[in-house]
């Protein structure tokens, strides 16, 4: 058995990459929200820039996407119950700081969502 050590971002990464392939394609997914998602047509690379690039893109991506309220509440229940671990990557058009300040109720999704 081999054990590979990936840094929190590489797991962010192939955690969204593993969710990204599961809707892609899929007849009928557990939440039909998702069978809107722009980023599904995607590449998920785009979501997670390196340190000093900029997350603009993906952020122009999910202001256009018919579900980013949805996609941004999605993430929000999901970084809910891993808590104390950071968060990474852009999910509904909001980046990890900001979606810290929704979670420790210092600003409501709406107005993440009318700033973003």
């Amino acid at each position: 058995m081999t054990i590979t050590v990936v840094s929190p971002e590489q797991f962010e990464r192939q955690r969204l990459q593993h969710f990204m392939d599961e809707i892609v394609g899929q007849d009928d997914p557990k939440e039909p929200w998702w069978t809107l998602a722009l980023c599904s047509q995607t590449d998920p690379e785009l979501f997670f820039p390196d340190r000093g690039e900029t997350a603009r893109s993906a952020i122009r991506v999910c202001a256009s996407c018919p579900v980013q309220r949805e996609c941004l509440v999605k993430a929000m229940a999901e970084e809910a119950e891993r808590t104390g671990e950071r968060r990474f990557g852009i999910r509904g058009g909001i980046p990890p700081r900001t979606r810290e300040a929704i979670a420790a109720g210092s600003l409501s999704i709406d107005d993440a969502l009318a700033g973003a």
